[in-house]
């Protein structure tokens, strides 16, 4: 089992792209959660289930693009 720094780089960025796009979107069996809950769930986890590099940096993206479209 592979796990830290050991995992690839591009799988780290995926996973976490991953869970903000589930998160985010409606499902059959649950609506959307909020931007701002999603937040949360990723600060929660980072470090413990996500690259806390990978969060930081793909919020920071996320913040300044959203920054940039008002």
């Amino acid at each position: 089992m592979i796990s830290g720094d050991s995992i690839p780089s591009f799988s780290r960025i995926i996973s976490v792209a991953d869970i903000y796009d589930a998160m985010t979107s409606n499902r059959p069996y649950r609506e959307k959660f909020l931007h701002e809950v999603t937040v949360e769930e990723m600060l929660r986890n980072k470090q413990i289930q996500f690259d806390g590099r990978i969060v930081d940096a793909f919020l920071k993206i996320e913040k300044s693009l959203n920054n940039d479209s008002k």
